[in-house]
């Protein structure tokens, strides 16, 4: 089975995230509130990053509550094809009004909330040479093309799924407006500037 390993650039990045208290661990209390809201899922289909990180996560909670349904809508590359100027969307192409489409019907169908789940590594990313942390640039604003869709109808939740090769995986929370924050100030330069540094220790 293929597994694909963190590069030095991508540990970078996501140590980089760690020291800046951007990764907060998954909290089966987002999603078990006083409602119960069932939850649809905006992710990668790639077999190797659903299945084990994330249908198997979410189906513990579901055995736990007994209650909360979890709608997936797949795509390969997930919320990269939501990002700005995404490669991944090829001229002519109706993916996001289809992924946007199916998204406000979910929200109709009594969906209450959504998990937008990005993932590094990613073989899209790799593929179209996105930076890692345009990896998690793409979550955020698949939350803001998504929100001006449905508003107040929908509670949206941020993630990122880390897996390298074989040795771990886990999937973590990133508080949107906090990230947000904070990349008004770290730039790409200053983010690339910061990896440079930070890369001979994570290869």
């Amino acid at each position: 089975m293929l597994q694909m390993k963190l590069t030095g650039e991508e540990r970078a990045v996501i140590k980089i995230l760690q020291e800046a208290g951007l990764l907060h661990c998954m909290d089966r209390q987002h999603f078990i509130n006083e409602k119960k809201e069932d939850v649809v899922i905006v992710s990668c289909s790639d077999g190797r990053q659903f299945l084990r990180g994330i249908a198997i996560p979410f189906m513990k909670m579901y055995d736990e509550t007994k209650e909360i349904a979890f709608h997936p809508l797949t795509r390969h590359g997930g919320t990269l094809i939501l990002g700005e100027n995404s490669p991944l969307v090829p001229q002519g192409s109706t993916m996001v009004e289809d992924l946007v489409r199916e998204f406000d019907e979910a929200v109709k169908w009594g969906y209450g909330v959504c998990c937008l789940i990005g993932h590094i590594p990613c073989g899209k990313a790799r593929e179209h040479e996105i930076h890692p942390l345009h990896v998690v640039d793409s979550i955020m604003a698949s939350k803001r093309t998504l929100k001006k869709q449905q508003g107040e109808n929908v509670s949206i939740a941020c993630f990122l799924q880390i897996a390298d090769g074989g040795a771990w995986r886990d999937i973590f929370r990133i508080p949107y407006t906090d990230y947000l924050s904070w990349r008004d100030i770290h730039t790409d330069t200053v983010i690339d500037k910061m990896i440079e540094e930070m890369k001979p220790s994570c290869e």
